[in-house]
This record gives structure tokens, sequence and C-alpha cells, in this order.
């Protein structure tokens, strides 16, 4: 087993930046992640200071070699657009990494850049025993403490897993972006979020972990804290290019709040966390969606339907028979209501010429065999015919024969008193004149036969 000795910077020499040798054809290769943050520079996606810090590691790493002579980094000037010109092309493959570095000389030279170079100094700190293979050279793990603020926990390891777009592991310890997060893999944008980070700080990169003093007690057993690799905070990175959004809920309890990416991205005095596009809308749950909380009508989306009473509801006020929901059977009368409408058995329409029982009106046209009565007042005009002689009376029940009737000797019994000359029967049958062989006699009343039509006392005149 090796020993890999993990040291702390004691000491930082002041130096000022002069570019006297470049490895354009050296050992060294530019790797892909700066090329990418030199060309989301060019094209404005991240700002200046982003993109010295891709110089700075340049400059670490020794692919740009130079004195030591200045303490910090940090942009002191506009860049000048040429050289935003040239680090386009040089993204794009256009220009040589000869040229391209051409550019970062003219900066360095010209003062418009500054940047830190930092020097190892071994103390008696805890060493970590690391299987180093086969070399027998010792690998020293920087201990960039400088980055670090606050009390809690702050250490450098390897990256050994990028999870996805807000969690990495860093020596096989999780840890979670403070206050930045990404999308889960699952929904949109999640894939690109994780392959962004695993762009600008790959697995095997080294990172300093820097813990939120306000959240140690962590996250489903993960670190919160900020996160540096390849000298990009990675927290502040992903917000920058819109791969992940600020919680603001969170900022209150973050030793990190003030921090100037915290304030930038919904620290501020606005609570409202900066939502990536492809998420931009944040509801009043604090989180953010794809479409608007709220429709036209001011309802949210999961109560899309306005009523009468000003409040929104899952449902329409209003059933496709045009009721509301509350009234929902319309009746004959085209009014809304909260029952069925009765339906009732028509009752018939009885005609005024027949008082006595109810026959409905013509049509159609009835027969005396077509109803249940017989012997029944008729007024006119008897429009189903039913006094078919006249009489008043309709679909008698006496029928006269059509023979003479063999006389007997009548008893005073079977004579009507209203007709003295003659003995005619009282009714029942009703009799008319055609149904007797008598014209032209007495008659007394009642007239039960109503024989005497206009009551002068001679009964069946014609």
């Amino acid at each position: 087993m090796k020993k890999i000795l993990l040291c702390s910077i004691i000491f930082v020499f002041v130096v000022s930046i002069s570019v006297t040798s470049i490895f354009a054809q050296s050992q060294y290769e530019i790797p892909d992640w700066i090329k990418n943050n030199v060309k989301w520079w060019a094209e404005g996606v991240i700002d200046d200071n982003a993109f010295v810090s891709g110089i700075e590691f340049l400059i670490s790493e020794e692919i740009i070699d130079v004195p030591i002579t200045q303490k910090i980094v940090s942009t002191t000037d506009e860049i000048p657009s040429w050289v935003r010109t040239n680090a386009k092309w040089w993204a794009d493959g256009l220009i040589s990494d000869s040229d391209f570095v051409k550019g970062i000389e003219y900066l360095a030279n010209s003062g418009i850049i500054q940047v830190k170079q930092t020097t190892l100094s071994q103390i008696d700190s805890p060493s970590l025993e690391i299987d180093a293979g086969p070399s027998g050279d010792t690998v020293e793990i920087i201990q960039e403490s400088w980055m670090c603020s606050g009390n809690a926990r702050c250490f450098t390891g390897t990256v050994t897993q990028i999870i996805d777009g807000d969690t990495i592991k860093v020596d096989g310890q999780s840890i979670r972006f403070a206050m930045a997060s990404a999308p889960e893999l699952n929904e949109p944008g999640g894939i690109e979020a994780r392959e962004f980070i695993e762009t600008i700080c790959s697995v095997g990169s080294i990172a300093t972990v820097d813990e939120d003093d306000g959240q140690t007690q962590g996250s489903y057993g993960r670190i919160l804290g900020v996160v540096y690799c390849n000298g990009f905070n990675l927290n502040e990175d992903l917000l920058d290019v819109g791969h992940g959004y600020l919680i603001s809920d969170f900022c209150k309890d973050s030793e990190f709040e003030n921090e100037s990416w915290a304030q930038k991205h919904g620290c501020s005095t606005s609570s409202e966390p900066e939502c990536p596009a492809s998420h931009p809308f944040l509801w009043s749950d604090g989180f953010c969606y794809d479409e608007p909380e709220y429709l036209d009508n001011n309802c949210p989306r999961n109560y899309p339907f306005l009523w009468s009473d000003g409040l929104c509801y899952t449902v329409s006020e209003y059933l496709e028979n045009g009721c509301p929901r509350g009234y929902p059977y319309i009746w004959s009368d085209d009014l809304c209501y909260n029952i069925p409408e009765p339906v009732y058995k028509e009752a018939p329409r009885c005609d005024p010429s027949y008082p006595d029982v109810c026959i409905a009106s013509y049509p159609p046209d009835l027969d005396c065999d077509e109803i249940p009565y017989t012997d029944f007042r008729v007024y006119q005009p008897d429009p189903h015919g039913f006094d078919a002689d006249y009489d008043g009376i309709g679909c008698e029940s006496y029928q006269p024969s059509s023979s003479p009737p063999t006389e007997s000797p009548p008893t005073q019994s079977d004579c009507d008193s209203s007709y003295p000359d003659f003995c005619i029967p009282p009714p029942p049958p009703d009799l008319d004149c055609g149904d007797i062989p008598y014209k032209r006699f007495t008659v007394l009343q009642p007239d039960p036969h109503r024989f005497d039509g206009d009551k002068d006392g001679i009964g069946c005149e014609s």
C-alpha cells in the first residue's frame, strides 16, 4: 500500500501573471470541459468569472506555465470582444489550441486577468492511506481549504460517481448541492443536467466540498454543501446554464444565502426560485412546472372551472343541457329544477254535448257500441251522432220491434198517468213518438217520455 498525503495549504504567494511558455505541443491536452466552458462564455451563457475559472485550471495544471507573483483570480477590466470571438472559433475547432492560448497570453500580459498560484507545504495533518497502484510515486490531494467558509466540514477528494444533476459522490460519500436543484432523471431536463455535471466534473476529478453550516443535518444521508471541481462552483454553474433551479425556501437556513450566485438565482428580496427553461412556471407549492398554474379564468389548473359563486371547481358548473349542476333537470317550461319533471296521465277532455257522462270530443268519431254508456242526455250539436232521432237521449237501450206489438189488455199499473188517453208504460225504457202508435194525445206533467216537447198539453202532434 502506498500512502497518499492529504495536505493543507498553509500560505499563498502573491504573484503577477505573465505567460512565459505555452505547452501547445506538450504531453498535456486541454480537457473537453474547458472547451465547453469557453464556448458557453463566448455565447454569453456563463459570465467572465466562470471563464476565468477555466483559465485558472489551465495554469494550475501547468498547461500554461507562469511564474508565481500574484494572489487572486479576478477580472480587472473588460475583456476585448476579439478574445471572445477567438474563443468561439477555438471551441468550434476553427483555430488551434496555440492560437487560443495566445489570446489568454494577451489578457495576462495586459493585466486584464490575474490569477492566484498556490504552493504546497506539508504540515502534521492526518494522512489517508489509499492504494496508489503499482507506481512508487506519492499522490498528493490538495486540501483547498481557502475555498471553504464557516465551521462545518470541508474536504477534498475524488469524484467517484455522478448520480444526477444535483448529487454526486466524492470518495463514495453522497453530496447534494445546497439550494441548487435539478429535475429528476425521469423528468424533462434531468438527463441533460447530469450530462452537464459530467462534462465539467467527470468521475476521477478532484473536488472540494464545503458543507453548509446551516444544514449539517444533511438530506437523506447526503451531505448538503457547495462543490468546487475543476475550477467550477457546481452549484452556481448548474443554475447559470439553466439546467437547475434554486429552491428559495432553503435560503434562510443556508450558510450560502448571501453568496452572489444564491442572491442572483432567488435568495434576494424575492423568495421565488428561478425555474429552469424546461420548467419555467413556478407554482404555489414552490415547485417548477412546464405550464402555468393559473388559467385565463384565474382558476388553478387542478380546479379549472369557475362557477357563478366565484369559486373554482374540478367539474363544470353547467351540464350539456344548459342547466347548472345543482339543478340538473330541464322541464317543459324551459326552467331547471333539482327533481325530474312529473309525468301526469292526461285526463280526457269531455265534450259538453254529453253532460251526464264524459265522452271525448271528435275526432275520432265514436259509435254507441264503442262507449260504455246508454240512455244519457244529449245536447246539440252532438258531434258523434248518438241521438239519431233528436229526442235528446243518446244510445237508447229500448229498440222498437219491426212488427206491431201484440196487444194484451193493459193493467193500470202498466200505464203511465201522464198519458190518460192511452196506456203508455212509464220508463224505462224511454220512448219516443216513433216508438208508439199514437198521435196527438193528451199529455199531463211530468211527461217522463217528453212526448209534449212544446208543453202545450198535446203529445206527438206531428
